[in-house]
């Protein structure tokens, strides 16, 4: 997979104190193109802010954003399940009582729960599936599992 494949731009209103994401340094050349990572606070924000307001066009070329990969799932506090193997392209996490399926051509995560006492709270909507979607980043990830309530 090239570099470029593994990042996307985030819109403006992915941002957030906490959000992960790296920004260009330039360079004298402007040549040599090089990215450091930045975990959000509020001094950040109001400079990615005023640089969406003023450099609107030019907004995309400075940011980006690592797609959700294994290692950031295993960031997390989930482990990879190595003996469930019948498609090479979805990894499997536990963790949390949960198990984690990943697809990453697609972006697509789906969690179920292991822990039988919520799995019976769950059969009364007739579903061990916590969610089913698309997942682009640790962000959204994490996102995601506050929303769940797992920590």
């Amino acid at each position: 997979m090239k570099e470029e494949e593994k990042y996307y731009t985030p819109g403006i209103e992915e941002f957030h104190v906490g959000f992960e994401f790296e920004i260009e340094d330039l360079h004298d050349n402007l040549v040599d193109r090089t990215f450091r990572p930045i975990i959000a606070d509020w001094q950040e924000l109001n400079e990615v802010y005023d640089n969406y307001e003023h450099e609107h066009q030019d907004f995309h070329k400075n940011y980006r954003v690592k797609y959700l990969d294994k290692e950031d799932i295993e960031s997390l506090g989930f482990k990879e399940m190595k003996d469930i193997s019948y498609n090479k392209e979805v990894y499997h996490f536990t963790g949390h009582n949960l198990m984690i399926m990943h697809y990453p051509p697609k972006n697509v995560i789906a969690i179920e729960v292991r822990d039988r006492s919520l799995s019976e709270i769950l059969s009364v909507f007739d579903r061990s599936s916590l969610f089913f979607g698309v997942i682009k980043s640790k962000n959204q990830f994490k996102q995601l599992l506050q929303m769940l309530n797992i920590e």
